[in-house]
């Protein structure tokens, strides 16, 4: 009898050590989450959910059953969230689509052995645990299981009642319909409060994460049936003999005047400043100073002042796709979310798309130097055309999280701290010093790629361009971060390189790319310029845009969809655009 009672005492402990284990993941992001976040009603949600996961029957072992899936992944998700700083979410099940079954392996071995072991050890835990509670015939006594299942069911409606709801989608574009529908899918709901908690908590907020995953992948696959049948009837009409390599690199947060190829004091791009044959363009403005919104105007013919997300046309990867070029998109950035799902539609156009990055931005996760690594693999296929469009993290807050240790060169910096904020101005100097940090990263990872390049045998080119710029408490201005309208929002940063025989080839389109490298230029002139240098032809397409044309000229630069902004008056206080009707009142 009394061997019986220490057997069923080993067993209630062992099943709350089960418990424990399925609600481990609240707690690890409740370490790492601000200290403002709604964590009670999420917590409690989480905890009714299991208490009636157990009560659903009246023998106890079913509920180990029931939920050792959960706490199989439990160790995963503690081991993800303390790593990356965040839930898994959106972004990771969108990576884990995209990748291919090595780098799902190279995934699961970042995991570590511990966290692999202590999942096979919760996985003998639950099998042993069920076994012995269906032996013991540990139970519900009747009434205790009705009061739990009756309180518990009212407790779920009083915190669904908590305003849980996952909130509107934010609407991505004036224009009504279907138009405005399908962009809302395309881009993701927005969550807030307890919301946003309960989204990230576990395992109530899986669920959550699937649909939002799976509502956006429909937006996706809306977009793209759309396009289905669009053709630019795309040619290359005078084919080099010689192999060719085009690369797009788009930048992250790469504001011009943090250079040192513009001017700036500090050494932020010494390898540039030095590499043969790099043009750098000193007045390039992004039309707008959102990621979901910039990018698609340098990879399509989308006029910088379209205001909806969605551009009823193709990019330039099936331009290139369609003249005989292989293409490639390899990527540090998500495949899904608010501000990666309208980039996704074009990445999903290359012939071979790789996200290489576990961690979404707002994570440390991997250094761009890991595209270098891809791009190897790409180059050393030796195809005789290839497209490569490298979509960099840049300069993304957390600056500090961006670069290596031994690229911290500018200190006090945020490296190695974690109490990094954009939004306190006493950290002016941190801030300031771990963005240099990075864009010295960028020099690094562009130059290498420029080598890389350099040793081939090849008609290649590179282009980079940011896709918007930053604010970092300028002068007496307050701002920081970027989308605040302000002059530091647009001018990004950009250059050129190409090898030595693309430049015996063209000789003349050179000259003249180098004659407007201080000329007044915007994302819009990224998809003609590359088809240019490609010798790739649309036929009836405006020649004007691109850089190497004869014809080109420079236009108006609109930003935000509103603003012209050569035209537009700057307050005195943080540069910020503010149009002529307004400019009076701004400025006073």
């Amino acid at each position: 009898m009394q061997a019986r009672a220490v057997s069923r005492t080993i067993l209630w402990v062992l099943f709350g050590l089960y418990v424990l284990i399925v609600f481990l993941p609240n707690l690890a992001w409740w370490k790492l989450a601000p200290v403002d976040a709604p964590f009670a009603t999420p917590m409690a949600a989480n905890l009714v959910f299991l208490l009636l996961a157990f009560a659903l029957t009246r023998p106890v072992w079913p509920g180990v059953w029931l939920l050792l899936p959960l706490a199989v992944l439990a160790p995963a998700e503690v081991f993800y969230t303390l790593t990356y700083g965040h839930p898994s979410d959106v972004h990771l099940l969108g990576i884990l689509r995209e990748t291919n079954l090595s780098e799902a392996g190279s995934y699961a071995r970042g995991l570590g052995g511990l966290v692999l072991l202590t999942m096979l050890g919760t996985l003998g835990l639950g099998m042993w645990l069920a076994r012995g509670l269906r032996a013991s015939g540990l139970a519900w006594p009747g009434r205790i299981r009705l009061l739990v299942l009756v309180s518990g069911g009212l407790a779920g409606v009083l915190i669904a009642a908590q305003d849980l709801p996952l909130g509107e989608a934010e609407a991505a574009g004036p224009e009504p319909g279907r138009q405005a529908e399908m962009e809302a899918r395309l881009t993701g709901g927005e969550t807030s409060g307890s919301g946003r908690e309960l989204m990230n908590s576990y395992p109530l907020g899986l669920p959550f994460r699937v649909a939002s995953y799976l509502e956006q992948r429909a937006g996706l696959a809306e977009a793209q049936a759309r396009l289905q049948d669009f053709s630019f009837g795309a040619h290359q009409p005078a084919a080099p003999a010689a192999r060719q390599v085009h690369v797009l690199v788009i930048g992250e947060t790469g504001r011009a005047d943090h250079w040192q190829l513009n001017g700036y004091a500090r050494a932020t791009t010494p390898r540039l400043a030095r590499t043969p044959g790099v043009v750098n363009f000193g007045d390039v403005v992004s039309n707008w100073a959102w990621t979901r919104m910039s990018v698609p105007v340098m990879l399509t013919r989308k006029p910088g002042r379209d205001r909806n997300v969605f551009f009823a046309e193709r990019s330039l990867i099936s331009a290139f796709r369609e003249a005989g070029f292989r293409t490639y998109w390899l990527s540090t950035q998500s495949p899904l979310g608010k501000h990666d799902s309208s980039i996704a539609l074009y990445a999903d156009e290359a012939d071979e798309t790789r996200y290489l990055n576990p961690a979404r931005y707002s994570g440390p996760g991997v250094y761009d130097g890991a595209l270098l690594e891809a791009l190897d693999a790409v180059l050393a296929r030796r195809e005789p055309r290839q497209l490569i469009v490298l979509h960099t993290l840049g300069s993304h807050f957390n600056y500090a999280d961006r670069y290596p240790e031994s690229f911290d060169v500018f200190r006090p910096s945020f490296k190695g701290r974690s109490d990094a904020s954009l939004h306190d101005p006493s950290n002016r100097s941190e801030l300031r010093n771990s963005y240099d940090n990075s864009i010295l990263y960028t020099d690094h990872v562009l130059a290498e790629a420029i080598d890389r390049l350099n040793r081939l045998d090849a008609h290649a080119t590179l282009l980079y361009m940011a896709d918007h710029g930053e604010n970092l408490f300028d002068d007496d201005c307050p701002k920081s971060g970027h989308g605040h309208m302000t002059e530091r929002d647009f001018r990004v940063a950009s250059i050129w390189w190409n090898s030595a025989s693309w430049a015996r080839a063209r000789p003349e389109p050179l000259t003249r790319l180098h004659s407007r490298r201080n000329a007044p230029l915007t994302a819009e002139h990224v998809f003609p310029t590359l088809l240019d240098a490609a010798g790739i032809k649309i036929d009836g397409d405006d020649e004007t845009h691109s850089l190497l044309a004869q014809a080109w000229r420079p236009r108006p630069r609109w930003v935000q969809g509103e603003l012209d902004f050569d035209a537009a008056v700057r307050d005195v206080q943080c540069l910020a655009l503010v149009s002529g009707a307004h400019a009076r009142r701004a400025i006073k």
